[in-house]
């Protein structure tokens, strides 16, 4: 993301070429994500027969002063450019701008000037942001909401020491905080820190005095070194970090080194990939990342031996829902011989907790426990209806008819389907009430005509023995 020096750049290009110069024309294309607050036609029309009197920045925001409201204001993003035709474009270190074609790819506006000169405004991955501020544009956001400019507003060394120690975090993560330091971004702060020996993930709270006065002299001297140089990195320092922290897990088995041969870490600090030379960038203190450090086995056992031990009065909250609370104390039935013999505190302490609870007095104290019997779910009954008692009818007459032939397996209908021959009538009738034992009226659920129906079923051969 071009920061601090190369937006300084960008304004520069247009300060020093079009100060003073009407525009004449604006041509612009449809992005709903890079223009914000205003349309792309908005823009055109606002900016349009309009002069440019003056150029600002604070932070990584740059604003164009026009003869009349509004103001544009702009953030170049990640990927984000300025482009005068012409003329060779910016070169970054991720990304470049060079090309000869025109309008430029992924342009967004194009600004045409009343001497012929053109400024384009590019972004690839669209992150840029496009907005029309009506007034000052340092009164409002985004500007309004933005810290310190290392460049143009850096505070005094009371000031900034006041600041960092207020705030709980790694000292990386203040820096990358746009309401802290306008301005620095992922090159400059790990510079910052290399510069001032400084490890990145060390808690602002246990800066020393020498390294809060080691951060502010580098991030001034850091920032004014590369904008003095037109953020041009070859012409950088030959010891920065900077020219050896970059293409990390671009190479296998890469191992960066400084020129003096000490070794380049790569951690993720902030939640930013961070270049880190451990020889000179040392933790201290008892915080990693804002938190505190595991305790060591011997700090765990110096506080078992205190307020944990089984002979100290403790509460120890109960398992389960609704939980509550009792004292414990030591138990008089427990001798020091069999307390030494147990493997830890934690296992005195579950033996005394269950004594309590198994007394009478701790009863109440125990949570009810749930079933965890599952339950079958309940089928609701339909309601009756002709149709739904018709079923029902069916399945009884059907289940019924089963029984009795299973009850008699030598039944004359039954030998006399399975060798092919059909009973008259009169023989199936006289069959099914002597396989079901009854007369057929004893059955509530079987009337005759059904009765029938089945008869004729048995004599037609359609069941099976």
């Amino acid at each position: 993301m071009p920061e601090l020096p190369e937006v300084e750049r960008a304004r520069l290009l247009i300060h020093s070429n079009f100060l003073n110069k009407a525009i004449v024309d604006v041509e612009t294309v449809v992005d709903d994500i890079v223009y914000q607050g205003c349309t792309n036609q908005e823009f055109a029309t606002k900016v349009k027969g309009r002069t440019l009197v003056d150029t600002g920045r604070r932070g990584k925001v740059f604003y164009m002063i026009l003869d009349q409201h509004p103001c544009p204001v702009l953030h170049l993003g990640m990927t984000g450019s300025v482009r005068i035709k012409g003329q060779a474009g910016l070169e970054y270190k991720d990304f470049s701008t060079a090309g000869d074609d025109w309008p430029p790819r992924f342009y967004k506006f194009v600004i045409r000037f009343d001497d012929g000169q053109e400024l384009a405004f590019t972004d690839m991955r669209r992150l840029a942001r496009i907005r029309l501020v009506d007034g000052d544009p340092l009164q409002h956001p985004p500007i309004s909401e933005l810290g310190f400019d290392p460049l143009l507003s850096m505070p005094d060394l009371d000031v900034f020491s006041e600041t960092v120690r207020r705030r709980k975090c790694p000292i990386k993560a203040l820096l990358l905080d746009q309401a802290f330091s306008a301005g620095v971004g992922n090159w400059v702060a790990d510079e910052v820190l290399f510069q001032a020996r400084v490890h990145p993930a060390q808690n602002t709270v246990s800066l020393t005095d020498a390294e809060l006065a080691a951060l502010h002299d580098q991030l001034s001297f850091v920032i004014k070194t590369a904008v003095a140089v037109n953020a041009d990195s070859n012409k950088f320092p030959t010891d920065w970090l900077f020219h050896y922290r970059w293409g990390k897990g671009r190479v296998a088995n890469r191992e960066a080194k400084m020129p003096d041969g000490s070794n380049i870490k790569f951690e993720t600090v902030a939640g930013r990939t961070t270049a880190i030379v451990p020889a000179v960038q040392k933790l201290h203190g008892n915080t990693i990342n804002g938190r505190k450090k595991n305790k060591t086995k011997s700090e765990s056992e110096d506080e078992n031996s205190g307020a944990s031990h089984p002979y100290a009065s403790k509460e120890v909250p109960l398992k389960g829902k609704g939980r509550k609370r009792i004292k414990v104390e030591r138990d008089p039935d427990i001798a020091d011989g069999d307390l030494k013999k147990l493997s830890s505190s934690r296992t005195r302490r579950k033996r005394i907790i269950k004594q309590e609870i198994t007394s009478p007095d701790a009863v109440e104290s125990k949570p009810p426990t749930k079933s965890k019997r599952l339950r079958t779910p309940i089928k609701k009954e339909e309601p009756q209806t002709p149709a739904t008692a018709a079923r029902r009818r069916q399945s009884t007459r059907a289940h019924t008819l089963k029984q009795a032939i299973k009850t008699e397996p030598i039944d004359p209908v039954v030998v006399a389907h399975k060798e092919r021959n059909r009973p008259s009538l009169d023989e199936a009738t006289g069959s099914i009430i002597s396989a079901f034992g009854h007369p057929m009226p004893d059955f509530p659920s079987v009337d005759l005509d059904d009765a029938d129906e089945m008869i004729k079923i048995i004599s037609a051969g359609s069941l099976t023995g």
